[in-house]
C-alpha cells in the first residue's frame, strides 16, 4: 500500500484543496458499494475504483498548494525565531509545531520542503553555527562551556555531532581558524 501512496505522490500527510468535489464524493459512494456488494468481480470493481479515487486525487487535488521554498520559509518564520531564541536551552519537536500552531507531522512535512531537512536537524544546524562562532570569536571558551552554551548536557555528544557536520573536531576547528 505505501508503494502504491507513493507512487501516486500521497505517502505524506498534508492539506489538499479538492478542485473537484462532486466527482471526490461519487468515487468514495461508488468504491463503499463495491465494497458492500458480494459478486465475484466485486473485489476487483473496488481494486479498480480505489486507482481512480487515488488518480483523482494525484490530478485534481491541488497538494499542499505546491508552494515555493520561499513560501514555505515565511510560513516557518515562527518556528525559525523560535529555535534561534531557544537554541541553547531544550528544543522539541512539539515546541516548535505549537511556534506554527500546526502539528508535529505539518512541521515536518514544511521542514521538509523548505529546507530538506527534518526540524530537529535543522536545530542542530543552527546549535554547530553558533558554537563555530563561539569557538573563534571566544577562544578562551572551553569545548565544554561552547557545548553547554549552544545547549548540549553532554559534551561527547556535541563533539560526535560537530564532527559530524564539520568533519572537525570543535578543537581543531578552532585551531585552524585561529591559525589563519
Amino acid at each position: 500500500m505505501n508503494e502504491t501512496l507513493r507512487t501516486f505522490g500521497l505517502l505524506n500527510s498534508t492539506k489538499v484543496k479538492v478542485t473537484y468535489a462532486e466527482t471526490l464524493l461519487q468515487k468514495l459512494n461508488d468504491m463503499i458499494t463495491a465494497f458492500e456488494s458480494k459478486g465475484s468481480s466485486s473485489s476487483l470493481k473496488a481494486s479498480e475504483l480505489i486507482y481512480s479515487f487515488l488518480l483523482h486525487l494525484q490530478n485534481d487535488c491541488l497538494l499542499s498548494e505546491r508552494k515555493t521554498r520561499h513560501e514555505h520559509h515565511a510560513q516557518l518564520q515562527p518556528a525559525i525565531d523560535y529555535i534561534e531564541g531557544s537554541y541553547a536551552s531544550v528544543v522539541t519537536l512539539d515546541a516548535i509545531a505549537h511556534s506554527l500552531n500546526v502539528t508535529p507531522q505539518y512541521t515536518c512535512l514544511l521542514f521538509q520542503q523548505a529546507f530538506g531537512l527534518r526540524p530537529i536537524e535543522y536545530v542542530t544546524r543552527v546549535r554547530i553555527q553558533k558554537a563555530k562562532e563561539l569557538l573563534i570569536k571566544h577562544s578562551q571558551m572551553s569545548v565544554s562551556e561552547v557545548a553547554a552554551f549552544v545547549g548540549y548536557e553532554n559534551v561527547s555528544y556535541f563533539i560526535k555531532q560537530f564532527k559530524k557536520y564539520e568533519k572537525l573536531t570543535p578543537k581543531a576547528f578552532r585551531k585552524l581558524y585561529l591559525s589563519s
